[in-house]
C-alpha cells in the first residue's frame, strides 16, 4: 500500500480503497496453472549445479511459457466480437493520451 503513494495524478489514492486491493488479492492470489511436466522440470532445476544445464532449463521454461501464453491469445481472440473503427481522432485522444507511455514502455522492451 505505501508502494502506490503520488500515483493518482501526483495524489494518493485513498487508504481504504488500496487495502481492499489488497486484501482481494492476498485472499485470491494470482496463480499460474502449472502441469506436471512443469512440475517435474521445476523438481529437476533443483539439483541441478552446471551454470550451462540450467541456462538450458532456463531457455526451455522460456520457450514453453511463451508457447502456452500465445496457444492463450489465440483461444481469447477468436471470438465473435464486433469491433467499431473510430472514424475521428477526438475519439480516440483520451484512450491514447492515458495509455501511450504504458505502450511505450512495454514495446520498447
Amino acid at each position: 500500500v505505501k508502494m502506490n503513494r503520488g500515483i493518482n495524478d501526483s495524489g494518493d489514492l485513498p487508504q481504504e480503497y488500496l487495502e481492499e486491493i489488497y486484501d482481494e488479492i492476498a485472499a485470491h492470489e494470482i496463480k499460474m496453472r502449472y502441469d506436471k511436466a512443469d512440475l517435474q522440470r521445476v523438481n529437476a532445476a533443483r539439483g541441478v549445479s552446471s551454470e550451462n544445464q540450467k541456462r538450458l532449463m532456463y531457455n526451455q521454461a522460456m520457450t514453453d511459457l511463451s508457447k502456452n501464453a500465445l496457444s492463450m491469445m489465440e483461444g481469447v481472440s477468436k471470438t465473435d466480437t464486433v469491433f467499431t473503427s473510430a472514424s475521428h481522432s477526438e475519439h480516440v485522444r483520451p484512450m491514447l493520451m492515458l495509455t501511450w507511455t504504458p505502450f511505450l514502455a512495454v514495446f520498447s522492451i
